[in-house]
């Protein structure tokens, strides 16, 4: 990797680390001054608010968009890692004399909702996905799935005779497809080049039209399923640091009853 590219991916991965976290924390500052509250005495308050703003968004854009769960197991277990948070966050607010309704309705509520914190987000994932069908990944994440009558319940006319176009003509549709979708996203400038439209692609590649639904049902499919797992990749940092941050607790109680 290039000086150049290497510096854009740090700027990128900086940006991402800060984009909730700085926002949450001048909102906390002014909701603390507000109420008289030393706002350098914040920083808990900050992290319990991010941490909640963090599951929020990450189940609106999950709910939003339809997406298809990859880690059951890991959901399951978010009930109890919520439960947690809420219970430090009344802790907290106790602590600092604030009002722990007020901080729901004022910080954790509005800010899970933003739209522009939520387009940082899924600004990210476009991005990553922007670059995917010009990789390997993108084969391997497809490769013994584009025909496979167990999973869609139907085959594809010709396959071995034509696998090469069907493939190309999924990867036009994939990216067709993320074209529509994050145009809906304000100040998303890191699109690629001119995508092909549906009719262009189904000419390019010469598909019958009853096998181009197929395809087409195929790569929006495709495209769900590597938008979870771009999405869980960047959220399952967050189940990480609670995890870890649980255990330490604990770790700090049972010192605790033995000293």
């Amino acid at each position: 990797m290039g000086k150049k590219s290497r510096l854009k991916k740090e700027k990128r991965e900086k940006k991402i680390q800060d984009e909730l976290r700085d926002p949450v924390k001048r909102e906390v500052q002014s909701f603390l001054t507000r109420r008289e509250v030393n706002a350098e005495e914040g920083d808990q308050l900050s992290y319990l608010v991010l941490m909640l703003v963090n599951f929020s968004i990450y189940r609106f854009i999950k709910e939003r968009i339809q997406l298809p769960s990859l880690r059951p197991e890991e959901e399951e277990r978010d009930g109890s890692r919520l439960e947690g948070l809420h219970v430090a966050l009344e802790a907290e607010c106790r602590s600092l004399g604030v009002d722990y309704k007020e901080v729901q309705d004022e910080l954790v509520a509005p800010l899970g909702r933003n739209e522009i914190l939520v387009g940082q987000i899924l600004q990210k994932i476009y991005g990553l996905l922007g670059s995917l069908t010009s990789s390997k990944s993108f084969e391997d994440m497809t490769d013994g799935q584009v025909e496979n009558p167990d999973t869609w319940g139907d085959s594809l006319v010709h396959y071995e005779e034509r696998k090469e176009d069907y493939f190309e003509a999924i990867k036009a549709l994939f990216d067709f497809n993320l074209s529509v979708v994050r145009s809906d996203v304000p100040g998303d400038g890191d699109q690629t080049g001119p995508v092909l439209d549906p009719n262009q692609i189904r000419e390019k590649y010469a598909v019958d039209p009853g096998v181009f639904d197929k395809l087409v049902r195929r790569a929006t499919e495709f495209l769900r399923a590597a938008f979870a797992n771009y999405l869980e990749m960047e959220f399952h940092s967050v189940r990480l640091a609670l995890d870890a941050r649980k255990k330490m607790g604990e770790v700090d109680a049972k010192d605790a009853i033995h000293n």
